[in-house]
């Protein structure tokens, strides 16, 4: 199932920053957003991501521009963007160290999944989604 294209102001992002702070359980952080060209992303193939100071509880996300996606097969979805780079925040005490193990791999792929149903939950679509497969 193809995901709609989810492209947000920097106003809307600020307030689904806000939304999943609350639902995340992250409001001590002060996060900062913020739309950025590819140009400004050291890896090419990066939709978002996050750097922070634990100390201080403060972080920066940076979330790909529309401008600059390039992907013809799936959409950008600004909101999971941002839900997968919080869930970084969440749980950043339990990643590996070696970003090359298949450990590190599979923990990510784990965040960008659930950043995906989180989202998809909000939006009602995992429950379409599990009624499209009953009817079938």
């Amino acid at each position: 199932m193809r995901v709609e294209q989810n492209l947000l102001t920097i106003e809307e992002l600020e307030a689904l920053l806000f939304e999943w702070q609350g639902r995340l359980c992250l409001t001590e952080w002060d996060i900062v957003l913020k739309i950025v060209r590819r140009s400004e992303f050291g890896e090419e193939d990066n939709q978002a991501d996050i750097t922070y100071n634990e100390s201080s509880a403060q972080g920066i996300v940076r979330i790909l521009d529309p401008i600059d996606w390039d992907n013809d097969l799936f959409n950008q979805d600004m909101e999971k963007a941002l839900v997968h780079e919080l869930l970084h925040l969440m749980w950043h005490d339990f990643e590996p160290a070696d970003e090359e193990s298949r450990e590190h791999v599979l923990w990510h792929r784990r965040l960008e999944t659930t950043a995906r149903i989180m989202v998809m939950l909000k939006r009602g679509g995992l429950a379409r989604s599990m009624e499209d497969k009953e009817v079938r």
